[in-house]
């Protein structure tokens, strides 16, 4: 989510009446300066203090970090899912009836994939840009 979308849901969430969020940036720019909210004319005192506090206290990097920890978790999981653990698998494992080799190879799988986000993980969230942020990969 670029930073003029996500100024744009926080003053929703917050309750805020707005007419837009507009910057003179390109919308996928993670940069705020400039960023303009225009108010509805019955927005309060209280309310525009409030929107321009949600601005002044706007992060892109912690945003960008947000967004590539859920990127990095959907790409973890579709790797896990794409190993082929079946319903089927799952079951027989409960029964007992998985061969040995087959649950070795399940469990290593799974226990790289997770490592990988995990590290991945750790990557994002020391990164201090948003270029640092959006590098990291599993």
């Amino acid at each position: 989510m670029y930073a003029v979308q996500h100024i744009d849901r926080l003053l929703t969430e917050a309750g805020i009446p707005f007419g837009s969020v507009s910057s003179p940036h390109s919308l996928e720019s993670s940069d705020i300066t400039g960023v303009r909210i225009d108010y509805a004319p019955e927005a309060t005192a209280e309310q525009r203090a409030a929107g321009q506090a949600i601005l002044d206290a706007f992060d892109p990097v912690v945003v960008a970090r947000s967004a590539r920890v859920a990127a990095l978790r959907r790409e973890s999981t579709a790797r896990v899912e794409a190993l082929g653990i079946t319903i089927y698998d799952q079951i027989n494992a409960l029964r007992g009836r998985l061969t040995t080799d087959r649950v070795t190879a399940i469990d290593a799988a799974v226990t790289s994939a997770r490592a990988d986000f995990l590290a991945a993980k750790a990557s994002v969230n020391a990164a201090s840009t948003i270029e640092e942020v959006e590098a990291v990969d599993l």
